[in-house]
């Protein structure tokens, strides 16, 4: 175990401050190297497509993403292999450079994301002609943008990072002709899809796109518009489902989807219709430039939506092209943060996944917008068509609905990176639910506050499949219509619910950026979750403290009831269910005490007097005696301890998400007693302990082990997860295998990402601040950073050899709360960095 971890007495702690002083003094003269943080992927043979997913179902495999945070384009190359022409459809893959577009608000009346359509890029002569003797196919991350290239000619494709807009260049030592063709992914007539919404109410359909020309203006236009005939409306339906028909007319504002209508449209000097969807050149030249504008709205008519977008596509041709503001995003985006390790090749790999997942988020997501980042393949799920009940474009596993283990991921490595408005778009999909889950929740349990279970719709109702049954087919002695079937998350208000962890991070964001603003805009959230605990278990023990009752310890343990559909319904009692799970409990420690350390302007006296009572009555965090040993519980009390039904680790939620036992608040918080947790992962032979050892996927132990300074074990994890392949059919590095998701997973890279910056700077959540370096990292790995500390606390340096080359902080006062950490090496023995 010492080998394992370090030593945790006075040997493993940091110097006093007066020596970290003049420590830092010395090292912030030196200054930290600049590295460029953005990298390139480069392919030079094409990818032969189309590709065959894990399901065997036809996708583009050689697309690289392009975005701004809210529109994305996946970008390939077509040409060089047989013509596809999919049973049913007028859809081909041209020989051209094409690319998906799509955005994060195009959703279908379900919910689903709907991609906006193909555009193709047609040269003559043909640029992928006769096998050119060059090609090159090349993603620079550094200004996000796609550069495909043969022997005949150039093409360029962006995302502008300041507008919905996807602008592409084309360019030839030789005189082209260039035809510009969109093609929709969808039928021409109303279909059914795989949305996986599940209201029971059969296939689910839609309304086709439309393509239509502008020919008074050259262009092409083609839009998705929700109508009232497409099955099911999703918001409206699920309302009455679940028993809160009685709100529908109240809620209205928080139905996103209804008559929502998102296109693009399409034009270029130089070039006129030749069809409804083509745009074709007027004349042979060496150098063409496409506009692609995109909206997404809800309007009263289609003919509001078409001239908005007409209006947004002529204010964009007024404008200069805007690469250079472009360029000047990406470049303060890369400048933010950075890790890069060196040593050895597959610390190469490590540097490279680490800032390409950074990259995918940020393209991604960004708080002008609400809708978070897909677990289950992103946007850029590559299916090609036809759209059927099970398999097409918009078809992915786990539907629709949003999974909070599995969202959440992505953006635990934000802050660190300096990247709160990528992070921010989180919070402001709980802050579009408020309203809803406060009426439901008055409506259900007759007092205030707002809750979550894990797997909800996007407006924030249950999963209407985990919902079950009617809330009209319940009665007295069935189960009651406040409550989902699902056994897996009945009960989970806590832990897997978000609804603590979502309050919890908005805290998060107060702490590492200070911004008042965001705090009051957020602080709704914070106060909804202590409300509803509050409020919620009436029942005291002996002591006066809360009883969490009925509850369920994750996915992992829940109340044993053979069927819980059954009639009469079987009611939770203390022989079949599960007191004070770990998770609900700690977080509500955790909570509380952020919660009380907000300044007085945000928390007036009487509410916070009532937050001070709520938390002298919470619950011990469960701990059990075993072999003689003292390790963390999943629960305090549970009649069946080794029934467990998923793989997490609920007695490790103490660490992460919740940061209460880590080393940096054993070593600079509340100094307290960590060693239970660093049994839990190193030492025990139960089985939701060694759950911690699994490493793919959604999987929590690469971060238990980080914040627990576990440096080996964070290691080997590390660059396990580094190593892994992309998903099958799929040659983009950062698109990775499904695991229990979909591809391309959104956890997997995003959970090394976190654990990484973790193994560098941890956070000690304590009142001042505080955060440690090089908490749980290996001496063997050199490496330049520029990382975010709390209070606006940026961090830059650098290690070589197991000796801190330089170090600097900013504002430079902040350095007495830095403290520097001895790294480990590989033969366990702590090394000093400095003297």
């Amino acid at each position: 175990l010492a080998q394992a971890h370090g030593s945790l007495t006075a040997g493993r702690t940091v110097p006093p401050a007066c020596c970290s002083m003049l420590l830092a003094i010395g090292l912030f003269l030196l200054g930290a190297a600049r590295i460029s943080a953005a990298v390139i992927v480069s392919w030079q043979t094409p990818t032969k497509e189309p590709s065959l997913n894990k399901d065997r179902q036809f996708i583009i495999g050689g697309g690289m993403p392009i975005g701004n945070g809210h529109s994305t384009a996946l970008v390939f190359p077509l040409g060089y292999d047989t013509p596809f022409h999919p049973n049913g459809t007028d859809f081909e893959l041209p020989s051209s450079v094409s690319f998906f577009v799509n955005m994060a608000t195009a959703m279908a009346s379900d919910t689903s994301l709907f991609r906006l359509g193909m555009v193709s890029l047609q040269t003559k002569p043909d640029m992928f002609s006769g096998r050119p003797t060059s090609f090159l196919q090349k993603l620079d991350t550094a200004s996000a943008t796609v550069t495909i290239s043969t022997d005949i000619a150039e093409v360029r494709v962006w995302v502008d990072a300041t507008a919905d807009v996807v602008r592409a260049e084309v360019s030839s030592s030789l005189q082209l002709e260039l035809t510009v063709r969109v093609q929709s992914v969808h039928p021409s007539t109303p279909f059914k899809y795989d949305g996986g919404f599940g209201l029971g109410k059969g296939a689910t359909t839609s309304e086709p796109d439309e393509i239509r020309p502008d020919v008074s203006a050259e262009a092409v236009v083609i839009s998705h518009r929700n109508e009232d005939s497409d099955e099911p409306a999703a918001f409206n339906d699920t309302l009455r489902q679940q028993g809160l028909a009685s709100l529908i007319d109240q809620l209205q504002g928080s139905d996103h989807w209804r008559h929502r209508q998102f296109g693009m449209r399409l034009s270029g000097p130089g070039l006129k219709l030749v069809n409804s969807s083509a745009l074709t050149s007027e004349s042979p030249a060496n150098r063409f430039s496409v506009l692609v504008s995109l909206h997404s709205n809800q309007t009263e008519t289609a003919e509001l939506f078409h001239r908005q977008l007409a209006a947004l596509h002529s204010s964009h041709l007024l404008e200069a092209d805007g690469r250079a503001e472009h360029e000047r995003w990406w470049q303060q985006f890369w400048d933010r943060s950075w890790i890069y390790v060196w040593g050895a090749p597959f610390l190469d790999v490590l540097s490279q996944q680490y800032a390409l997942t950074r990259y995918v988020q940020a393209i991604q997501a960004r708080d002008s917008h609400w809708v978070p980042i897909k677990f289950n393949g992103m946007q850029f799920t590559a299916q090609l068509p036809p759209e059927t009940a099970s398999s097409g474009p918009s078809s992915r596993a786990w539907g629709a609905n949003s999974w909070w283990q599995n969202t959440r991921l992505p953006y635990g490595n934000m802050l660190a990176t300096g990247d709160a408005d990528v992070y921010g778009n989180l919070l402001e999909f709980f802050l579009q639910m408020t309203s809803l889950s406060q009426a439901r929740t008055l409506l259900y349990f007759n007092h205030t506050g707002t809750f979550y279970t894990e797997t909800k719709t996007l407006f924030g109702t249950y999963r209407p499949q985990d919902y079950g049954r009617d809330a009209s087919w319940r009665n007295g002695s069935t189960i009651p219509v406040s409550l989902e079937e699902n056994p897996y998350i009945h009960f989970d208000f806590g832990g897997n619910g978000g609804t603590t962890e979502i309050a919890f991070m908005v805290l998060d964001h107060w702490l590492y950026t200070q911004d008042q603003q965001a705090l009051r805009r957020y602080l709704p959230i914070v106060a909804g979750a202590i409300d509803f605990f509050r409020q919620h278990y009436k029942d005291r023990d002996a002591d006066g403290k809360m009883t969490i009752f009925p509850t369920q310890a994750l996915e992992t343990y829940w109340c044993d009831w053979k069927s819980p559909y059954a009639v009469p319904w079987p009611m939770p009692n203390k022989s079949n269910c599960i007191t004070n799970d770990h998770p609900t409990v700690v977080s509500l420690h955790v909570l509380l005490e952020k919660a009380l350390m907000l300044p007085y302007d945000f928390v007036p006296a009487a509410q916070r007097a009532e937050w001070k009572e709520f938390q002298a009555i919470l619950p011990d965090i469960p701990m059990i005696e075993e072999d003689g040993v003292l390790r963390v519980s999943p629960y305090s009390e549970y009649p069946k301890n080794n029934e467990t039904h998923n793989s997490e680790t609920p007695e490790l939620y103490s660490t992460h998400p919740f940061r209460h036992f880590t080393l940096g608040r054993h070593t600079l918080g509340k100094r307290l007693d960590i060693m239970p947790s660093i049994l839990c992962m190193t030492n025990s032979s139960r089985r939701t302990c060694r759950n911690s050892d699994a490493n793919t996927g959604w999987t929590q132990g690469v971060m238990n082990a980080a914040l627990l300074g576990l440096t080996p074990i964070a290691k080997n994890m590390i660059i396990e997860r580094a190593q892994q392949k992309p998903a099958e059919g799929y040659r983009f590095p950062a698109f990775a295998q499904r695991y229990q998701d979909y591809e391309p997973s959104a956890d997997h890279f995003a959970n090394m990402n976190t654990a990484l910056n973790w193994m560098l700077l941890q956070p000690a959540d304590d009142e001042f601040g505080s955060a440690l370096l090089f908490g749980s990292w290996p001496c063997e790995w050199d490496v330049d950073f520029r990382l975010w500390a709390p209070l606006n606390t940026r961090v830059d340096g650098s290690l070589r050899g197991g000796k801190l080359r330089s170090l600097a902080v900013t504002p430079a006062h902040r350095m007495l709360d830095i403290y520097v950490v001895n790294c480990l090496p590989a033969d366990g023995e702590e090394q000093v960095m400095y003297t």
